[in-house]
């Protein structure tokens, strides 16, 4: 591409893959992970809200690495960024988890396993907690651009990894 656009941490992926739709395949290769990048429903919805960092925290990766990768297969100097963010949702367990009196489990895997966005469904069940209720998602990969929106509208929110299984625990209120 003939103009110059800028790769930091905070850009959005659709944002790299129109300016430079080549890194696609460089995505790919860096997780399995990235290969949904190849669904155009996932492309034009979860792309698009997915910044590199988050990005990379959901792949396991860390997001300085992937940084470099892509400013390097885009011809541009190295990263301006050399700060990495650890998920702030992987953490001590928070004492608001005590006060859970029930959860209902949403495992997202089956709708991103079909090509579709588990977007909707998440917050619908979000919008319908009742205090001291969560919602607990089980996913193969912590779904940080959900669990950042959900934390934007004010949700608590805390996961952890167990074996190969994400869990990541939303609440309303306590």
């Amino acid at each position: 591409m003939t103009e110059h656009f800028e790769i930091t941490l905070k850009t959005r992926v659709a944002d790299i893959l129109r300016y430079y739709p080549e890194l696609e395949e460089c995505l790919i290769r860096l997780s399995p992970s990235f290969y949904r990048l190849r669904n155009p429903l996932l492309r034009n919805t979860v792309a698009t809200m997915t910044t590199i960092q988050q990005a990379a925290m959901v792949a396991g990766i860390p997001a300085v690495y992937v940084l470099q990768k892509l400013r390097k297969a885009a011809g541009l100097s190295s990263p301006l960024e050399v700060n990495e963010a650890i998920s702030p949702y992987l953490s001590e367990c928070p004492s608001w988890m005590e006060s859970i009196t029930t959860w209902n489990d949403l495992d997202i895997r089956a709708f991103l396993n079909e090509g579709k966005v588990p977007l909707t469904t998440v917050l619908t069940y979000s919008d319908e907690l009742k205090p001291k209720q969560a919602l607990r998602l089980i996913n193969d990969f912590l779904p940080v651009p959900v669990l950042d929106l959900l934390h934007e509208k004010g949700f608590l929110i805390w996961a952890e990894r167990e074996n190969d299984l994400y869990y990541a625990y939303i609440c309303r209120e306590i």
